[in-house]
């Protein structure tokens, strides 16, 4: 919208400023019509990204901050090459160049990119890779397969120091993102990324064995879909405790946003619900210790949130929304809990954190809820001119603590 308002106070200026000299009114000519073309190949550009990243998770970044950017850059130029003449006797050899330079940058950004799955970060993808991972390393393995298009789901795993007591408990992460963007990768560039990642060096030091998981995004799959690939990996970790070192009876999740809502589908949905499917069925998908961050607990009830939040959930009745819900599964049993909410979050509003804490609380079922004060949707998201309260550090503190506590020997 700012971009064709531009093209509209531009034309309006070259129609109106009789007075202006020659070379005004020729810029007030070319330059809507370059900034309008411009705006034609952003968005073909921006599409071709969309549509690229729905097909085949992973690259999106790639395309989206090095390659494309490159096009579009090319294609400007080579239609004002077409337009100035001086231009275009200059540089005879330009199609040539640009179709051999074209296809070395988009390998490049592939080779260069260390987001996802690149082609420097296949090693998972062989079914032959072990499972085990050596102390003191972080490795990537396949947990699953997507039930959807059957593409490899990938986990990062980190082991303590070989000093830390075996079998350890272990706690994994699963993304936010609204059901459509994210990665298992922590250090995403963010802020809350780096507190997440200082959270998993401190679990390390404390013997604990810490992964983080990609799982499926929308359109490709729903909600439903994301909340079985956690099962499958809850699974996939028990297959394998004795590779891993991993105590089967001390494994913790946590996560943030639709991570946060994930992560509380895992401590109250059963297998009676049929959300587990796949591999591994011999093994249960049941988790001793849940951090949920400001997730969506009711996704019948997005009251207090902006009105297009709600269209995230997909279609549905509200029956079928309740039956989806971490509210709607609570039962005497279910593991501890600690909930975490901004106390000013704008897009998951903290009636879903408090009415699960109040669901958890009458069943039986230990709960800590931590409102935090002047904070919006993250771990460091204070409200214009307030500091939340209580500070990100002290809230992975809070994390660490929990699951020290809940998941000891």
């Amino acid at each position: 919208m700012e971009g064709i308002s531009a093209v509209f106070f531009l034309c309006l200026s070259g129609r109106t400023w009789n007075a202006a000299s020659r070379a005004w009114r020729l810029s007030f000519t070319w330059l809507p019509r370059l900034l309008l073309l411009g705006l034609l190949i952003w968005g073909v550009l921006k599409s071709v990204a969309i549509v690229v990243f729905f097909l085949v998770p992973g690259v999106f970044s790639s395309l989206q901050y090095f390659f494309l950017p490159v096009v579009g850059l090319l294609a400007v130029f080579m239609i004002l090459r077409l337009v100035i003449r001086p231009l275009r006797m200059k540089t005879p050899g330009a199609w040539r160049t640009t179709s051999l330079v074209l296809p070395a940058l988009f390998v490049l950004g592939f080779l260069t990119w260390g987001g996802g799955v690149s082609a420097i970060d296949t090693a998972w993808l062989s079914t032959s890779t072990s499972v085990s991972v050596p102390a003191g390393q972080t490795a990537t393995r396949m947990y699953c397969n997507s039930r959807v298009n059957g593409s490899p789901l990938a986990m990062d795993i980190s082991e303590p120091s070989v000093q830390a007591p075996r079998p350890a408990p272990m706690v994994f992460y699963i993304h936010g993102g609204e059901t459509l963007v994210g990665s298992r990768l922590l250090r995403d560039g963010t802020s809350d990324g780096m507190y997440f990642d200082q959270l998993r060096a401190d679990l390390l030091n404390r013997g604990f064995i810490v992964g983080s998981i990609d799982y499926s995004l929308v359109p490709v799959a729903n909600a439903g879909e994301q909340v079985r690939e956690a099962k499958c990996a809850v699974r996939f970790l028990r297959a394998h405790a004795s590779d891993l070192g991993l105590d089967p009876r001390r494994i913790g999740v946590y996560g943030p946003s639709q991570g946060g809502y994930i992560s509380a589908m895992l401590g109250t949905v059963g297998p009676e619900m049929g959300l587990d499917a796949g591999q591994y069925l011999n093994q249960s998908s049941s988790v001793q210790a849940v951090v949920d961050m400001w997730g969506p607990a009711d996704l019948s009830d997005f009251s207090g949130s902006p009105w297009w939040v709600s269209l995230l959930k997909g279609n549905g009745t509200k029956a079928q929304f309740l039956a989806s819900s971490p509210v709607s599964h609570v039962a005497h049993g279910d593991p501890p809990f600690l909930i975490m909410h901004g106390a000013d979050d704008w897009f998951i509003a903290p009636h879903h954190s408090q009415d699960l804490a109040k669901r958890l609380r009458a069943a039986g079922v230990s709960v800590t809820l931590v409102m935090i004060q002047h904070d919006g949707h993250g771990l460091d998201m204070p409200s214009a001119g307030q500091v939340g309260q209580p500070s990100p550090s002290a809230l992975i503190q809070m994390i660490a603590d929990f699951f020290s506590r809940t998941l000891s020997a």
